[in-house]
């Protein structure tokens, strides 16, 4: 998936009834990831995902080879740019994940 902008997810509602999570905004104290340009894998499944209709980043928790990683896409001058977290095990991608979903990682 290395240099390809991923597909909006498509939500199922808008406005308030937006069936997506939309994330808090970080805590002061959260933990920043390290985020790259690129990804060690060729595919990936997408198994979670964040709004992407009324946020201007949103979040994937992707899978692939035994491994999880989140990829994060945000507009920057009207253009989509696409980096990925590191890749962890499935225990540590989740928690890392619960983390971005209630604001204490970034």
């Amino acid at each position: 998936m290395a240099g390809h902008a991923p597909s909006r997810p498509r939500n199922r509602g808008s406005g308030s009834g937006c069936l997506s999570p939309h994330p808090p905004p970080p805590a002061v104290d959260a933990v920043r990831l390290d985020w790259r340009a690129s990804v060690q894998f060729d595919r990936c499944r997408v198994a979670a995902w964040t709004c992407a209709e009324h946020l201007r980043v949103w979040y994937e928790l992707c899978r692939a080879g035994g491994l999880v990683f989140l990829r994060r896409t945000h507009q920057r001058g009207g253009h989509l740019v696409v980096t990925y977290s590191e890749a962890w095990v499935e225990r540590r991608g989740v928690e890392m994940w619960a983390g971005v979903l209630s604001g204490r990682v970034r």
